[in-house]
């Protein structure tokens, strides 16, 4: 229960204090950056690799374990100065890999361990159950990717990332050169952070990575030496206001998951189920390319007929329209903050404000100050909106993460268990500059078929959720229907002029988010690394 009272917070403090007790020390030397904290650089490199002779992969995976960053490394650059640095210093250019199904097989002899079925089958053999275009001319589906489709698998993806953009390329070129004869480079990709006014956003315009999972666990033994710092002090179970805190076997094998029922107590440990993947986690890669002059042109045909069609609507314009279709405006404020217009600055500044928000509950919430300012605490309210009249049923962001809202699986505590680390980064120039663009869909979980593959079909591509009729995800949702006929539609509820709900069934007539490639990764622990390495195939 979120709303706040004080005998509510007494009575919840005391069992909150003695949860945090419970949150395990991370193995920080281990785990891999890409997944814990992430890699805040604006400049990557994706290289996708085929193994052609083992041993001679076994020795470079023995030199080059090393230079892999984990979560203990990146933590310590933030105590650095690195503007004091060299950009090209070797701690400034990180570098994360993870294995494909396939890989792992080639270099040891005991993947049949591994309980995923999704990641054993690749992602090439899920496509169309994730709504993917099954029609073989189709460019979205797999057989036409540019890597991971049915014809070009990659083994390896070697991450390479830095903040300056001739770094990254001399790496990656010392990389190239020293690939031994065993590696095949199968693919390259290229991404960056978009340029201003575009920076933090993606290519349709919104601003991007803003609900992250909050995630539990301790850096040393020290008891409040946690990873995720506490802003709500009545609730010790949420980095702040709404936004829980994951246990961490969600997302990295070894450590509790998530409880179904109570989001308190920690759920069952993690598992993969070959020891030495202790420490590791299951990467989600998808390429997707965005068609941004469709997206921009839907957007000016439907506001035209909307508002000509319906007087409740004739205020309409194309960033409403466009927030509606996302549940954010552009610059990341919640349109529930916003119903009218993006006129509040503060709003999409503040990371807790642009995240505090519930879709069926009415909440007052009690959170300390977080600008540094002063220790003070500070009260927020907040409104739900359950008819979907403010944030349509169907918007991009109820979809992907439904909140309070409740689901198949009952309470927000079963929808907890539903999360992904989101690791994205857009490819290609900004529109309208020639070429291809997109968005490079990185995420980290430790069940592909409860989490990425449980959001995309049960959520994002089902046509009933989390209303009946309320339509597919505008932004990417897909409608897999057999031959051509890819149309979706979405349903946007309004009042009338005379105070009557209608609910308007809106076309979307081709896809504007389209799959070029992808594949199913296990990013190994240091130790996992060193064992596949040293691992004999007798």
């Amino acid at each position: 229960m979120l709303v706040e009272s004080g005998k509510t917070i007494a009575t919840s403090s005391a069992r909150e204090k003695t949860n945090t007790q419970q949150e395990p020390v991370l193995e920080i030397g281990e785990i891999q950056g890409h997944i814990l904290p992430g890699f805040n650089k604006d400049y990557h490199t994706f290289l996708f690799l085929e193994i052609i002779e083992v041993q001679q992969v076994k020795h470079w995976l023995h030199q080059i374990h090393s230079s892999i960053i984990t979560l203990e490394a990146i933590l310590n650059s933030h105590q650095r100065d690195q503007k004091t640095e060299n950009s090209c210093h070797e701690l400034n250019i990180w570098l994360n890999i993870a294995f494909s199904f396939n890989g792992l097989s080639k270099l040891i002899n005991d993947t049949d361990l591994f309980t995923d079925a999704a990641f054993k089958d690749g992602l090439h053999n899920r496509s169309e159950l994730l709504g993917d275009p099954s029609d073989r001319n189709a460019e979205g589906n797999c057989h036409n990717w540019v890597i991971g489709g049915f014809n070009n698998v990659p083994d390896i993806i070697l991450i390479i990332a830095g903040d300056e953009l001739h770094c990254v390329a001399n790496k990656v070129n010392q990389i190239e050169t020293n690939l031994n004869s065993g590696l095949k480079i199968m693919f390259q990709q290229a991404a960056a952070v978009l340029p201003p006014p575009l920076k933090g956003h993606e290519h349709f315009g919104f601003r991007d990575c803003i609900s992250q999972p909050c995630v539990r666990g301790r850096i040393s033994d020290e008891p409040d030496s946690f990873l995720t710092p506490r802003h709500a002090p009545a609730h010790l179970h949420q980095e702040q206001p709404i936004q829980d805190l994951i246990w961490p076997g969600e997302f990295i094998f070894g450590y509790p998951r998530q409880n179904p029922v109570d989001k308190l107590l920690p759920g069952a440990i993690a598992e993969a189920s070959p020891a030495w993947a202790r420490n590791g986690s299951f990467l989600v890669f998808r390429r997707l390319r965005q068609d941004v002059e469709v997206f921009q042109e839907f957007i000016k045909t439907a506001v035209k007929k909307l508002s000509a069609d319906n007087p409740a609507l004739a205020d309409i314009y194309p960033e409403k329209l466009a927030a509606k279709l996302m549940g954010r405006w552009f610059r990341g404020t919640p349109i529930l903050h916003a119903p009218d217009s993006d006129n509040n600055v503060e709003i999409a500044q503040n990371s807790l404000l642009s995240d505090y928000f519930t879709y069926e509950g009415s909440n007052d919430f009690v959170f300390n100050d977080i600008s540094g300012k002063d220790n003070s605490r500070e009260c927020l309210h907040m409104s739900g909106d359950v008819m979907g009249l403010i944030c349509p049923h169907a918007a991009h962001i109820r979809k992907a993460f439904p909140r309070d809202t409740k689901t198949l699986g009952g309470s927000e505590a079963d929808t907890q268990t539903h999360r992904l680390l989101r690791r994205g980064i857009p490819f290609g120039e900004p529109f309208p500059a020639p070429g291809e663009r997109g968005l490079l869909f990185f995420a980290y979980q430790t069940s592909i078929e409860r989490q990425f593959e449980f959001i995309t079909t049960n959520w994002i591509n089902n046509f009933n959720f989390p209303d009946s009729g309320a339509g597919y995800d505008p932004i990417v949702g897909q409608n897999n229907n057999l031959g051509e006929n890819r149309i979706r539609t979405w349903t946007l509820p309004i009042k009338n002029t005379d105070g009557h709900l209608t609910k308007i069934s809106i076309e979307l007539p081709t896809d504007w988010v389209i799959p070029t490639g992808g594949g199913y990764f296990f990013a190994p622990s240091i130790s996992g690394l060193k064992h596949l390495a040293g691992a004999s195939l007798n």
